[in-house]
């Protein structure tokens, strides 16, 4: 594999991450928001 694809991979990767944390963080303030 060429090392451009490795790094495409792995940011794809990275995003793809960044994404489910972000949906976390957002249910969690969206959730205690409406907790409280």
């Amino acid at each position: 594999m060429a090392p451009e694809q490795e790094m495409i991979e792995g940011l794809k990767l990275a995003a793809g991450a960044g994404a489910l944390i972000g949906l976390a963080a957002i249910g969690l303030v969206l959730s205690s928001a409406l907790g409280a």
